[in-house]
């Protein structure tokens, strides 16, 4: 127990929304970098998912060099090179040049994000972790929120290179309260490295996560996605197989003997599959069927703000009351409830109504992440924080990765086939473009005018609605049967394992 313990949790959480600020901002400003860049649909996607791959890839072993050399050391770099990165990225001028950048932004997220909770791990007793990850949470949510909003004003009254430039005073900012207060800690013992370990973590990971991001574009069942997908699968048997055989593993794989380590993952892999999924698909309904503005729609996200503050000052009793496997149960249940509401978007265009439903969403998500990720690392020694806290982000990031692809898949098939007849009355050249998004399709009927633009348009946005609504109802699917899995493998309260 640190006697400064609650100014470090406010000083690393600082740090953690700093880069959220900087990720979720960066989202508002593709349109105007696409724009400036004459980028392609591909590039912009890849300026998104380069930062993902690479910070999916990277975080066990960021993790495992954070219990090695000391947590704040690797934390302090993080933010550094995140300031370096974003420094660069405000002074690129090609669309390879800010994918490359958004790498390494995602190489510096990688060593700041389980640093930050390993860090918390250490500082605070196991009475008081359900708190901690409480405040945490609602921290990082205040940093989701403002991240859309900042960017919107930011990119309207100075450009897309203000997204990066606002980076660097955070930074700042963050590094400054980190020096005052956090002090440093690392395993005990000097433990070598494990290379190879950390090459073939890494690779497969990478493998897995790519085969996930471009399923949705190559097709689900491709030579090339099960390709990809196949030798992530084997080059992770062949990491699993070192890990077991090596003196000095860089993942510690006994910690998935313990239930409440690995069902706990699973259940955070679970909550962020619906959430992201969710989010991808709102970003969509508001800016394209609804027509705000970026601005306008992070202002509509309120409910979610006011629900996961809900949530955080709610979680601590009710883990004391239920215990942790039902209220990480519960708040899936309540997850797939508000995924329910959210898909009545598909037969009653109700904006209210949607809002609804992401609000009961982020409460139920937001309670069961922080019962989820307080199981996770409660379950270990402080020794083993950075190794724990970078598979509780890795599930964080793979549920997230999945959530998109899968109900991005979904959304997309239901959405094309809706418009294959109607695509027709389009101009031939126009009629791809029209089909592959609702942008597209949008911004097809502008170009055409007239009423049979109005018609086009209408159908377009109906059949935006009626795939949604299909990808709703499987994200409510997934949260569901997570609730299940937690019920059957998470320890209860009354349970003696650990």
């Amino acid at each position: 127990m640190h006697p400064r313990r609650w100014h470090i949790l406010m000083a690393l959480s600082v740090a953690l929304c700093t880069v959220n600020i900087g990720t979720l901002a960066l989202n508002i400003g593709l349109p105007s970098i696409g724009v400036a860049m004459r980028a392609t649909t591909s590039q912009l996607q890849w300026i998104t998912e380069a930062y993902v791959l690479a910070l999916a890839a990277l975080m066990i072993t960021a993790g495992s060099l954070a219990d090695r050399f000391g947590r704040r050391r690797v934390l302090v770099a993080g933010l550094l090179l995140f300031a370096a990165a974003s420094a660069l990225g405000a002074l690129c001028q090609a669309p390879w040049q800010l994918i490359g950048v958004r790498a390494v932004s995602g190489a510096a997220g990688a060593m700041i994000m389980p640093s930050t909770l390993s860090i918390v791990r250490n500082v605070f007793p196991p009475e008081e972790m359900v708190r901690a990850m409480a405040v945490w949470t609602g921290v990082v949510s205040a940093g989701v929120m403002l991240g859309p909003i900042a960017g919107g004003v930011l990119v309207e009254a100075w450009g897309w290179p203000a997204l990066f430039w606002m980076n660097v005073p955070l930074v700042a900012l963050a590094l400054s309260a980190i020096v005052l207060v956090v002090p440093e800690s690392r395993a005990a013992g000097r433990r070598p490295l494990d290379p190879l370990g950390m090459v073939l973590g890494a690779a497969s990971t990478t493998a897995l996560v790519y085969s996930v991001i471009q399923a949705p574009h190559a097709g689900w069942t491709s030579a090339a996605t099960l390709g990809t997908f196949g030798g992530g699968v084997v080059g992770f048997v062949v990491f699993l197989w070192w890990e077991r055989r090596t003196r000095y593993p860089m993942l510690d794989l006994t910690l998935f003997h313990n239930p409440r380590f690995w069902a706990a993952s699973m259940a955070v892999t679970i909550a962020y599959f619906a959430l992201m999924g969710t989010a991808f698909l709102l970003t969509l309904y508001m800016q394209t069927v609804q027509g705000h503005s970026p601005v306008g729609s992070a202002l509509r996200l309120t409910p979610m703000a006011v629900a996961a503050g809900v949530a955080a000052v709610s979680a601590e009793p009710l883990v004391h009351r239920f215990g942790t496997r039902d209220v990480v149960a519960g708040g899936l249940v309540v997850t797939a409830l508000g995924m329910s509401v959210f898909s009545t978007v598909g037969w009653r265009n109700n904006e209210t109504l949607v809002l609804t439903g992401l609000g009961v969403l982020t409460l139920g998500l937001v309670a069961a992440g922080i019962a989820a990720s307080e199981s996770i690392m409660s379950s270990v020694s402080a020794d083993q924080a950075g190794s724990a806290a970078a598979v509780d982000e890795t599930s964080i990031e793979l549920g997230g990765t999945l959530g998109v692809a899968v109900m991005g898949s979904v959304y997309a098939a239901g959405f094309a086939s809706g418009l294959t007849s109607a695509a027709q009355a389009l101009p031939a050249e126009l009629r791809k473009v029209a089909t592959e998004s609702v942008s597209g399709a949008i911004d097809a009927a502008d170009r055409v005018g007239g009423p049979v633009g109005a018609d086009f348009a209408a159908v377009a946005r109906a059949s935006f609605l009626d795939g949604t609504q299909t990808a709703a109802w499987i994200g409510a699917g997934v949260a569901l049967a997570g609730a299940l899995l937690t019920l059957r493998f998470l320890p209860g309260a009354d349970s003696k394992e650990s």
